[in-house]
């Protein structure tokens, strides 16, 4: 029994061994197969499982106190936080960890207090909503890269001095509370966004402190302070090479700005682009300018000088009214002129070039209270349509010795009360238009050879007496375009010691009537014309006696007279001061402005009573003097007639 049993365990654990030596024989065939397959062999390959994606990252990654987040599966990072409060410089990196960075997080540098200088790289296009709110950065560079700036990025940055944005997207300016902010770099739309942060009621909201601006490209904005009502007072513009266009209004009423070049690349200047800005002395324009809005620097008291390249073609209406202006000098290729300089009180000196111009209105009406020359340029073949119309002081008039023109347009020298004897008309000329020298001070006009029309009331100047007729027109063609009541005679007017005088021998050659026509030449800088005490002429002619023709200081900016007591008479309005301008004028019913009158007489107040009846003067409103050499006599403008009282 014992044996039989002993017999059955022998035969299990043999069978359990085989077992084991099969499969241990059949595993190690397998290996062989595949080394073997790899030699030759027909054993099939087990292929390995492919490898896991790593899951995305679930933890931000430090680095020296800065934090990155990667963009989903790409290859970009952001800058998530900046936790070094004490650092006070930081260069953004432009790739980490073999991530470029692009993005700079929301509130990523926010209350960074110490932080003073930031660089940020090329790569970095987007920065997101308050990513240096209250940083203490003093100056930052917003590279062109960055396509868009979130929301208050900047805001209470109040350390920032100077802001630098290089692309397109000047939103970069919804800053508040940055009062320290001095000197903004920027795309020409950064104006509107200046505009859009500024709140009536809080002045810190706008950077009011903004000393010099850098316009780097796209055209300056029309209007781009309307809805604040108030304008950045800017010390310093600069214009950038790819500003083609500056708005209307765009910086009217700075009254700090001194200076400004317009550039090449601008090729036009808005309405009142430049308006009222009170300290604006100089402005240069460089050649590629073409046009110059209307009002574009109206009301730049300080503006005294302008040089117009050939580039301009185009003067708006009151461009340049009511400056400091001396001396403007129109270019040959400018096309149209409207009002431009009318009521630049200080004009001394006009010279036109401009071949072929037009105008609206007249340019210089209401312009210099002290003297004005007008010089034509040798290819001047027109003179506009009311070019002079109403320049009161307009004395002298100059044509090029070599000039080609040949038509005077009509009212171009229309009101030019002081111009009587200042002006001589170019051979060339062959056309007078109508009212050219209507309601002026011309005494004398000779008219030259090649003449052929003369229109309606050309010549209608009331003190216009002499005519020297070198044309083929009868001297009776003139007779409807001279004034009402004159008689033109030839050769009768003489010039002296600055006044103009005319010699009547109408009534008798051996004793004729000699009439003060008026002075010629600026007002003097005394204000106080002597008049002289006889006729004495560079021809030999003299005379005891003159009478002062009617209107014979009308216009004239001086307001003490001296008279001698070679006076005979005095003609009505002698003195008067205003622009006739209508028909109802014409008899001196009317009084203009009223310059204050101080009158000397070396003679005694009686014959100065027989010489000058009631409304000799009709000019001033209120009273005056006259101080003859045995009294005084009280003068009192009532209902319009100067009375003695």
């Amino acid at each position: 029994m014992k044996s039989r049993i002993i017999t059955v365990l022998i035969c299990i654990f043999t069978f359990v061994c085989g077992a084991l030596g099969l499969t241990a024989c059949n595993g190690g065939g397998d290996d062989n197969e595949n080394n073997g397959g790899n030699n030759g062999g027909t054993g099939d390959l087990v292929k390995p499982e492919p490898p896991q994606k790593p899951e995305p990252p679930q933890e931000d990654k430090p680095l020296e106190k800065v934090t990155y987040s990667r963009n989903g599966w790409g290859t970009t990072c952001t800058l998530k936080s900046f936790n070094d409060k004490t650092a006070e410089s930081f260069e953004i990196p432009a790739e980490y960890n073999g991530w470029q960075v692009t993005a700079i997080g929301e509130s990523a540098f926010k209350d960074c207090a110490e932080l003073k200088n930031l660089t940020i790289p090329e790569s970095v296009t987007t920065i997101a909503d308050e990513a240096f709110y209250s940083s203490g950065l003093t100056q930052i560079v917003v590279p062109e890269t960055v396509a868009f700036v979130g929301k208050n990025a900047f805001t209470e940055c109040r350390n920032l001095t100077s802001l630098t944005v290089g692309g397109a997207d000047t939103s970069v300016g919804r800053f508040y509370n940055c009062p320290a902010l001095e000197e903004i770099t920027a795309p020409s739309e950064i104006m509107r966004v200046l505009q859009a942060v500024y709140s009536p009621d809080d002045r810190d909201c706008l950077p009011w402190n903004i000393k010099k601006l850098t316009l780097t490209s796209g055209d300056v904005p029309d209007y781009p302070f309307t809805a604040s009502g108030d304008n950045l007072q800017i010390e310093e513009l600069v214009l950038g090479k790819d500003v083609a266009y500056v708005g209307e209004n765009a910086f009217a009423l700075n009254n700090v700005l001194e200076s400004v070049v317009i550039p090449a690349n601008v090729k036009k200047i808005g309405a009142g682009a430049f308006g009222g800005c009170a300290k604006l002395f100089s402005v240069i324009f460089e050649d590629g300018v073409e046009e110059i809005g209307a009002r574009a620097f109206d009301g730049c008291k300080q503006l005294g000088e302008i040089t117009f390249p050939d580039s301009v073609v185009r003067i708006g209406d009151g461009a340049f009214s009511h400056t400091a202006l001396k001396k403007a000098e129109i270019g040959k290729n400018v096309t149209f002129v409207g009002t431009a300089f009318s009521g630049c009180e200080l004009l001394e000196e006009v010279v036109w070039n401009a071949s072929s111009c037009g105008t609206s209105g007249s340019p210089f009406a209401g312009s210099s209270t002290d003297g004005m020359t007008l010089e034509f340029g040798r290819d001047v073949k027109y003179v506009p349509a009311r070019l002079m119309e109403g320049a009161v002081n307009l004395y002298e008039v100059k044509f090029d010795e070599n000039s080609i023109c040949e038509s005077i347009g009509f009212n171009a020298f229309a009101g030019c009360q002081n111009l009587i004897y200042g002006i001589e008309l170019p051979s060339t000329l062959k056309v007078i238009e109508g009212g050219a020298f209507r309601a002026s001070g011309l005494v004398a006009v000779t008219i030259p050879k090649n003449v052929t029309t003369v229109g309606l009331n050309a010549l209608d100047c009331p003190k216009l007496v002499e005519i020297c007729n070198n044309s083929a027109l009868a001297l009776s063609d003139f007779a409807q375009n001279v004034y009402p009541g004159n008689t033109p005679h030839l050769s009768k007017v003489y010039s002296f010691g600055g006044f103009v005088f005319f010699c009547d021998e109408s009534q008798s050659a051996v004793n004729p009537n000699w009439y003060l026509m008026g002075a010629v030449g600026k007002p003097h800088e005394s204000g106080k014309l002597v008049l002289p005490s006889e006729v004495k002429t560079a021809e030999g002619i003299r005379s005891d006696n003159y009478r002062i023709y009617a209107g014979a200081f009308s216009g004239r900016q001086e307001s003490s007279f001296i008279i001698g007591d070679c006076v005979t008479s005095v003609g009505k309005n002698a003195f008067c001061d205003y622009f006739i301008s209508n028909e109802n004028m014409r008899d001196g019913t009317e009084s203009g402005t009223g310059l204050p009158l101080s009158i000397e007489f070396k003679g005694t107040s009686s014959k100065w009573r027989g010489i000058a009846a009631d409304g000799w003067a009709n000019c001033s409103y209120g009273g005056f003097e006259i101080v003859c050499t045995d009294a005084t006599l009280k003068i009192k403008l009532q209902d319009g007639v100067v009375k003695y009282v």
